[in-house]
């Protein structure tokens, strides 16, 4: 099915400055591997190398953080949305 993926603006610059994308997935790991084979700049900002979510990603589906459902094998519905947020660090 088709879902949204919205990335945030620091991290447009790696998928040509465009701030949604979509792609037909079925869970949350697979839209997140073929956005990444789509734009291999956010590889290693989103993914590891096992395909796991990044400590300093948090990836919401439909409003609920990933990692409270099951990660990356999350099944995502009809129209979903993916929200990406990248985590701020500083003091």
């Amino acid at each position: 099915m088709q879902v949204r993926i919205k990335l945030p603006a620091n991290m447009r610059a790696l998928a040509d400055d465009i701030a949604e994308h979509k792609v037909q997935a079925t869970t949350v790991g697979e839209a997140l591997n073929l956005l990444c084979e789509q734009h291999s700049d956010l590889q290693s900002r989103l993914l590891s190398e096992e395909g796991k979510l990044q400590p300093f990603v948090n990836v919401f589906l439909d409003g609920t953080n990933v990692r409270e459902l099951e990660a990356e094998l999350t099944e995502l519905k009809k129209e979903s949305e993916i929200l990406i947020v990248a985590a701020l660090a500083g003091g």
